[in-house]
C-alpha cells in the first residue's frame, strides 16, 4: 500500500537520476541526489534501487561515512566507477 501521488513523485525521481546520470558519466562525476520523503526514505530507497546508485542513504538506517567513503575509493582505485550517484533523503530537523 502506498499513498496517493507515490509513484509519481518514485517516477520523477527515476526520471532526474538517469538525467543526472549522463552528466555523471560525461564527467567523471560523483553527485549526491536528495529526493523528497518527509520523515522516511522509501522514495529514495526505491528509486535509488530502480535507478542502480551506487549508495542510499536513508533515515531508517544509520549511515556510516567511513564505510562510504572507503566503498567510494575502492570503486575509483579499481576503475570500475568512473561515476557514482548517490540518492539521500535527510531527516528534517525543525527547530
Amino acid at each position: 500500500d502506498f499513498t496517493i501521488g507515490y509513484d509519481t513523485a518514485v517516477n520523477t525521481a527515476m526520471y532526474a537520476i538517469d538525467k543526472i546520470r549522463d552528466t555523471a558519466d560525461s564527467h567523471d562525476r560523483m553527485f549526491f541526489v536528495e529526493v523528497m520523503g518527509r520523515d522516511s526514505g522509501f522514495i529514495a530507497l526505491d528509486s535509488g534501487i530502480a535507478t542502480g546508485a551506487e549508495a542510499i542513504l536513508i533515515p531508517e538506517t544509520p549511515t556510516y561515512i567511513d564505510e562510504l567513503v572507503n566503498h567510494i575509493e575502492q570503486g575509483w582505485r579499481r576503475k570500475k566507477m568512473c561515476h557514482i550517484i548517490i540518492v539521500v533523503k535527510l531527516l528534517s530537523v525543525l527547530s
